[in-house]
């Protein structure tokens, strides 16, 4: 389909019916300029509507113009009030092949992935969809409609959760910094514990456990946030899970990480301190409210300083907490310190006003010589 005579073919498919226009009232302020093809499909899409045709041309005619518009969820719809009408399984089954065809083309439509859903309903089965969300997934591994799916798919039908562990390991064996994979994971493991009747605190430690091994298993993990905050989700379930993360989080924020005596930068302990900040903050004592805090200014003035401000109001909500628990009063905010001051700035970089401290750049000096340079001034220069 997308030529000029394939359109034209399918309007004359139905040369019985008389279109409806697209009525914009007497005198719209705007109208849309669509293209004469696009137009004509439409009112005769308004027609067969009205006269409630369901029809192998109806199926024609949606797909036409779902070419010019996949987002019209409007024509998804009635697409598939006439496939429920003409109740054939092998319609269903050619369905799933033309929504991958729309899908390859329009990977973050919404309607699109809607319609498989609802094919795959009537279909009752799986199939090979997990492939096909794999393949989508190749082209972007961070698809959130693909891995909505996904998630859907493997609710939906009981597929195998152990595979689809193997299969987020791959992923993230590929990019361990892929929040995707390791959110389909969290989501995996919650299915597995809810199908084997654990409770909440079965199996958390293990989970911690394997974000510890891919935030020591190089790859830039301990700079990671993803695999730090996977094992942060689990901590919350359960005192073993929640011992051991701390204990990762000591040992790094000592310079004494497990397996290894590189001497760690600052950037390498940011991952480990807003971890710690939260397992202390989620304690919830007055002591634990301090350390949160004590944690938050060693963020914003050495290992975080790009969110100081953020990390700097944190302290302070953190530390009156404490004071609320020993029923003290609430601190007022000091406000921020000045930046540290800079001998100028270029122009433009600042178009609301220059920071405090800050001088803006010296125009340039520029004489104009009485005489053109000789040779020897352009050596003096150089």
């Amino acid at each position: 389909r997308g030529g000029l005579s394939s359109r034209m073919s399918t309007v004359d498919l139905f040369g019985d019916v008389e279109g409806i226009p697209q009525d914009d009232g007497p005198s719209p302020v705007c109208a849309i300029a669509y293209p004469e093809e696009y137009r004509s499909l439409m009112d005769i899409f308004r027609a067969v509507v009205l006269r409630e045709e369901k029809s192998s041309r109806v199926l024609d005619l949606t797909a036409e113009i779902l070419e010019w518009n996949a987002a019209h969820y409007t024509v998804w719809y009635y697409r598939r009030r006439v496939m429920e009408a003409m109740d054939d399984v092998e319609i269903y089954r050619t369905e799933l092949d033309y929504a991958a065809m729309v899908a390859s083309q329009n990977p973050k439509n919404y309607q699109v992935w809607y319609h498989r859903r609802a094919v795959l309903e009537k279909l009752d089965a799986a199939g090979d969809e997990l492939d096909f969300v794999a393949e989508m997934l190749e082209s972007d591994a961070k698809n959130y409609h693909a891995w909505s799916h996904r998630l859907w798919v493997v609710q939906t039908f009981g597929c195998d959760l152990e595979k689809e562990l193997a299969y987020c390991d791959a992923l993230l064996d590929d990019d361990s910094h892929n929040n995707s994979a390791w959110n389909h994971r969290y989501n995996v493991i919650q299915l597995r514990r809810k199908g084997d009747n654990e409770g909440d605190n079965e199996g958390a430690a293990d989970e911690v456990e394997y974000a510890v091994g891919r935030i020591y298993g190089g790859g830039g993990g301990l700079r990671n946030e993803s695999p730090w905050t996977y094992a942060l989700a689990f901590a919350k379930k359960s005192k073993a899970a929640r011992d051991r993360l701390d204990e990762v989080c000591d040992a790094i924020l000592a310079d004494a990480p497990e397996g290894t005596d590189a001497l760690l930068e600052p950037a390498d302990k940011q991952c480990a301190r807003m971890t710690k900040l939260e397992l202390e903050a989620r304690a919830d004592t007055a002591d634990s409210n301090d350390r949160a805090a004590a944690c938050a200014d060693k963020l914003a003035n050495e290992e975080d300083k790009f969110r100081r401000r953020y990390w700097l109001r944190r302290a302070h909500r953190l530390r009156n907490k404490a004071r609320h628990l020993r029923n003290q009063p609430p601190l007022d905010f000091p406000g921020f310190p000045d930046p540290p001051p800079m001998p100028w700035a270029p122009p433009g970089v600042f178009p609301f006003g220059l920071p405090p401290g800050m001088t803006p750049e010296p125009p340039p000096t520029y004489v104009h010589p009485s005489e053109p340079p000789t040779p020897d001034d352009i050596r003096d220069n150089l």
